[in-house]
């Protein structure tokens, strides 16, 4: 999010859903990496959640208003983790304007495209209802703050 000249805009919610292009530090080719390995070995979990973490506080910044609902890594425990425990302090530390959301419940490697790091479009129908199970009950909240 980078602030511009023009039109000011002050989004009610935010959805930032993180993946796995970013946990991969951007890498976006399909097939084998350069050097032969799985893209498994290529994972960087805490740098991944440190960005996100360091775009939460720059949206914070920018849009000191807006709910913001951040979704993990459904690729990486130790990313979602560190996501989640760093989502977990700036609550701690006064801010209400944050949730966590799990998006990947009931999924499967079945649910991966055949690149095996994307989703389907199983996947993909089980993320957005999970986004909308946060969402509905949520919509109270956000209205009444």
């Amino acid at each position: 999010m980078v602030p511009v000249d023009g039109p000011s805009f002050n989004p009610q919610v935010i959805l930032m859903g993180v993946g796995t292009n970013d946990l991969l530090g951007g890498w976006t080719k399909h097939g084998p990496w350069p050097d032969g390995n799985d893209t498994s070995q290529h994972l960087r979990p805490m740098a991944a959640a440190n960005n996100v973490l360091d775009c939460v506080d720059l949206i914070r910044k920018l849009a000191p208003d807006s709910f913001i609902f951040v979704a993990g890594f459904g690729y990486s425990a130790a990313a979602s983790d560190i996501i989640k425990t760093g989502i977990d302090i700036r609550i701690g530390k006064g801010a209400t304007n944050l949730q966590y959301v799990w998006l990947f419940n009931n999924f499967t490697t079945g649910d991966l495209s055949p690149d095996k790091v994307n989703p389907s479009r199983s996947g993909y129908l089980k993320m957005a209802q999970s986004w909308y199970e946060v969402l509905i009950p949520s919509s109270d909240i956000i209205s009444g703050r």
